[in-house]
């Protein structure tokens, strides 16, 4: 329900995947990011019910950098595009 049927993510390797192809990986891989954090830099709430959302996730194991735009419809807000790049593997 937290993504739009619209979405698409383009991640470091400029490669794009759908709301499907994301919930296709969730349904056969485990993923269980421990310790994870997402700090928010940028917040912005438009008045045409859109937002832009940035900031760092951090977990254990990795960091990365990500953008996202939201559609609010229907009083519920969605991810409708994602970006996310400096993905590192922590040692």
């Amino acid at each position: 329900r937290l993504l739009h049927d619209r979405f698409s993510m383009i991640d470091g390797e400029g490669k794009i995947s759908t709301k499907a192809d994301e919930l296709a990986w969730i349904a056969i891989n485990d993923w269980d990011p421990e310790g994870f954090t997402y700090s928010i830099e940028r917040l912005d709430i438009f008045d045409n019910g859109t937002a832009i959302v940035s900031g760092v996730g951090e977990a254990t194991a990795f960091r990365y950098r990500s953008s996202n735009v939201l559609v609010n419809e229907d009083g519920r807000w969605q991810a409708i595009a994602s970006h996310v790049s400096g993905f590192e593997t922590k040692p």
